[in-house]
């Protein structure tokens, strides 16, 4: 019985080391793609800013973003555009003025057709 599971383990090993080989060698050309790749860094790069009072843009700049500072901005842009859509329903409401300058012919209708 021993001399059986002899027989196995060498079978087993080579395996093993024939499994663990393929997969150091797909590890090995991911991490040369990586290194490669043009753009991307190993490692992250901090962003330095200053905390304070600053603009939304400023704060686009430099990366840092304030939830309360973009609330702000949208709720000014939202009043903006409010602003603008009562102009245009106020000149709605007047009533507009249209000349036509010119007509395309029309077609005579056709017998029997109910249109209006």
């Amino acid at each position: 019985m021993s001399q059986h599971q002899n027989e196995i383990k060498p079978a087993r090993r080579n395996y093993t080391n024939g499994v663990l080989t393929a997969i150091a060698a797909l590890l090995g050309v991911i991490v040369l793609q990586q290194a490669n790749t043009p753009g991307t860094q190993g490692t992250a790069l901090a962003q330095v800013g200053i905390v304070g009072e600053k603009t939304v843009t400023e704060d686009a700049a430099t990366g840092l973003i304030s939830a309360a500072e973009q609330r702000k901005a949208i709720i000014s842009e939202l009043k903006n555009v409010n602003d603008r859509l009562a102009a245009i329903e106020g000149a709605l409401a007047k009533g507009i003025n249209v000349k036509v300058t010119s007509m395309p012919a029309q077609k005579a209708p056709l017998e029997g057709s109910t249109s209006k």
